[in-house]
């Protein structure tokens, strides 16, 4: 859910399993990605530390054909990496091959406790994303009574029609106007710049 905390009182942001033998947590991605670069487990950080201190990464093309530990580390095709010790907060699995469906895996019987889990990775083909579309705008001045706001940039709507759509950002006249978006994050391309 993009919450990193640990704290699960705090923030209710964490995933557990009830007490078991080889509990696990898997994601489908929705595609196969030509390259899981790394995966970055996030653990809890109040006093339960240790129910996420022996497992097993799994990665594969394909669904896995079972819940069982022995029979996943058998299956064909599938990329595996035991871990010993207790992220604190976090550890980075670096992964380099090919992946749809990734799987963290008790290896002894205990709660699976997970903060977040976060997958990097390369697509097959590369897809472009709006990814200013919600973000934080801003601009030198607002036109009227706040009726065209930074926001309306940034929100999804193509409209170009003022008086249809409100769907207009607009300065008021002055000097050397500007309009920004802030994308949350530094992208390693920004691949283009769409304005209408």
């Amino acid at each position: 859910d993009g919450n990193t905390s640990g704290d699960w009182w705090a923030d209710e942001s964490i995933a557990c399993t009830n007490l078991e033998t080889h509990p696990w947590w898997q994601v489908d991605l929705g595609e196969v990605y030509s390259e899981i670069i790394g995966i970055e487990i996030w653990n809890r950080t109040d006093s339960v530390e240790d129910r996420l201190d022996d497992f097993y990464v799994f990665v594969s093309d394909v669904p896995f054909v079972s819940g069982d530990l022995a029979a996943t580390l058998a299956q064909s095709g599938v990329w595996s990496q035991h871990h010993v010790g207790v992220p604190d907060p976090k550890v980075m699995v670096p992964v380099g091959r090919s992946g749809r469906y990734v799987r963290i895996q008790l290896g002894d019987t205990n709660y699976l406790s997970l903060a977040e889990v976060k997958v990097f990775a390369q697509a097959t083909v590369p897809s472009v994303d709006n990814v200013a579309l919600g973000k934080a705008a801003s601009q030198s001045s607002t036109w009227g009574p706040d009726i065209a706001t930074a926001d309306r940039a940034v929100d999804g709507n193509t409209s170009g029609d003022w008086w249809a759509d409100e769907s207009i950002a607009s300065t008021n006249l002055q000097t050397q106007p500007w309009w920004q978006v802030d994308l949350g994050e530094v992208y390693s391309e920004i691949t283009g710049i769409e304005i209408w």
